[in-house]
């Protein structure tokens, strides 16, 4: 049970969508801080609710801005927390607190695999609601190099000016992922 729980708590950094919190303070961070996750006490799994509230939390009190609420979630997070609990030999309760510090730790330890996660993560949210404009696409090379694109940017453009369609850069570029998968 204990480590039902640890992962539900783990699942909580993990797997939310991003959220904006309000400029006012919202939570007194310094006592919500010590509390254990609030899904964690969930005895009959995830709820939406406890979720949203967890990361509201952990953005309004560990000052995550929304690439790192962003990166900070999924399988990536839930690969690292459990990594580093398990080196603590700690069972069942991660605090909001703990859970900022883990971020904290991972961020020191991988710094450069972090900036360059940041980078590409800033830059394909950027990017993933524009549309499309090849009179613009000079512009937006840079952040595409960000996002890995460099080897392929050439051909990506050319299927930009082969399907013509009204595709954000985030449609256009799963679109030239499939096309690529279908061609190897």
């Amino acid at each position: 049970m204990k480590k039902f729980n640890f992962i539900l708590s783990l699942i909580t950094l993990l797997s939310i969508s991003i959220i904006s919190c309000s400029q006012g303070e919202k939570y007194d961070c310094e006592n919500v801080l010590k509390e254990r996750l609030y899904s964690s006490h969930m005895s009959k799994g995830l709820h939406k609710d406890s979720l949203k509230r967890d990361q509201e939390i952990l953005m309004e009190c560990g000052n995550l801005d929304s690439v790192d609420a962003k990166l900070f979630s999924g399988p990536f997070m839930y690969l690292i927390l459990v990594d580093l609990h398990n080196k603590e030999r700690k069972a069942g309760k991660i605090t909001y607190k703990r859970g900022l510090e883990i971020i904290s730790e991972f961020k020191k330890e991988w710094k450069d695999e972090y900036k360059l996660s940041y980078t590409a993560t800033s830059a394909q949210m950027e990017l993933e609601n524009i549309k499309v404009n090849l009179a613009d696409f000079e512009r937006i090379r840079p952040k595409l190099i960000d996002l890995g694109m460099e080897k392929d940017i050439e051909t990506f453009k050319t299927f930009l000016e082969k399907n013509r369609k009204n595709w954000t850069y985030g449609e256009a570029m799963k679109a030239f992922f499939e096309a690529q998968k279908q061609n190897n």
